[in-house]
C-alpha cells in the first residue's frame, strides 16, 4: 500500500507508463477482491487529495495490469462522487473501460460479474453492443423509426418498426475488436454494407446502404443522444436517414453522408441501438 502511494503519479504526461504500478496491480490480482476493493478505495482518497479526477482517469488508461484489476479500478473510480459531479473524468473513465473491452480476450479474462458492472457503467447503446446477440438500430431522431430492408430491393431503408425484419446480429472482427459486422439475421452471407462503387449527389449524399452477400465492417462510436456508424475502412462516411429527399415513394432510403459532415446533419446520423435479442 505504502508502494502504490508513493508511486510517481504526478507527472502531466498522461500516456506515461507505470511499471511500479504494474507490477503492483499485478501482485493485487492474486488477492482476494474485497482487499483489493479497500486499497483501491484508500488509493483514490490520497490521489484525489492531490491531482484533479480527470488527471487520475488519464493515468488510469495507462497501466499495463491484468485486465481484471484495470476493469476493477475503472469501475470503482467511475463510480466515486468527484467522478460522478465531474464530466470530463466520467468520460474518460468509460473511455477506458471501452478500450478494455475491445481487447480481444476481454470476456475469457473477467469474469462475467465484473463484466456486467462495467457494461452498466457505458451509455445505454455501447451496452447493448458489447452484450446483446442481436440488435435494432432505431434513429435517434425518432421513436418508432428503425433501419432495415427496403419493402422491394436489397437497400436500407428507413422505417416504422417491424419486429420481424428490423433486427440484425452483431459480430466482431477477431483480429481488431473495434470492427462491428450487422449481420442479416435471414441469411448467415449477408451484412448490412456501403457499396463504395457509387457516386456522391452534389449535396454529398449516397443512397449506398444495402444487405448484401459478404462481410463488411463498422466502427461504431458514442455521440451526443447515441452513436454513429462510420465504414470501418476509411471512417470517411457515416450511416444516416429521415431526409425526405431520398426517398421514392414508400423506399425510404438510408445513405452516407460525408464524415466531416456529421455535426451537420447530426440528427439524421444518430442512432439508437437497441437490445433485439428476443425477436
Amino acid at each position: 500500500m505504502v508502494q502504490l502511494l508513493s508511486a510517481p503519479f504526478h507527472t502531466d504526461n498522461h500516456s506515461a507508463n507505470f511499471p511500479l504500478i504494474t507490477t503492483l496491480m499485478h501482485e493485487l490480482s492474486k488477492r482476494p477482491s474485497n482487499y483489493v476493493h479497500d486499497i483501491f478505495d484508500e488509493l483514490f482518497d490520497t490521489l484525489v487529495a492531490y491531482q484533479s479526477p480527470l488527471s487520475v482517469a488519464q493515468h488510469l488508461g495507462s497501466f499495463n495490469a491484468s485486465l481484471t484489476q484495470l476493469t476493477m479500478a475503472n469501475v470503482q473510480f467511475l463510480n466515486r462522487t468527484e467522478v460522478q459531479f465531474n464530466s470530463s473524468a466520467h468520460k474518460t473513465v468509460q473511455d477506458n473501460l471501452r478500450k478494455l473491452m475491445k481487447h480481444p480476450t476481454y470476456e475469457m479474462e473477467v469474469e462475467q460479474s465484473l463484466r456486467e458492472q462495467a457494461y452498466v457503467q457505458l451509455p445505454s447503446s455501447d451496452r447493448v453492443l458489447n452484450t446483446a446477440e442481436k440488435v435494432c438500430l432505431r434513429s435517434a431522431n425518432s421513436s418508432n423509426i428503425y433501419l432495415y430492408n427496403c419493402p422491394n430491393s436489397s437497400s436500407m431503408c428507413t422505417m416504422e418498426r417491424e419486429s420481424q425484419q428490423m433486427f440484425v446480429k452483431v459480430q466482431r472482427d477477431v483480429e481488431d475488436s473495434s470492427n462491428i459486422a450487422f449481420q442479416n439475421p435471414k441469411s448467415s452471407n449477408q451484412y448490412l454494407i456501403m457499396a463504395s462503387h457509387i457516386q456522391a449527389t452534389d449535396n454529398g449524399v449516397v443512397k449506398n446502404v444495402y444487405s448484401l452477400d459478404g462481410i463488411y465492417w463498422w466502427h461504431v462510436m458514442s455521440v451526443q443522444d447515441g452513436v454513429a456508424i462510420y465504414d470501418a475502412a476509411t471512417d470517411g462516411s457515416v450511416i444516416c436517414g429521415g431526409d425526405p429527399e431520398q426517398w421514392e415513394g414508400n423506399e425510404h432510403y438510408a445513405y452516407t453522408r460525408h464524415a466531416g459532415n456529421f455535426d451537420a446533419h447530426r440528427k439524421e446520423c444518430t442512432w439508437i441501438i437497441e437490445d433485439c435479442s428476443d425477436k
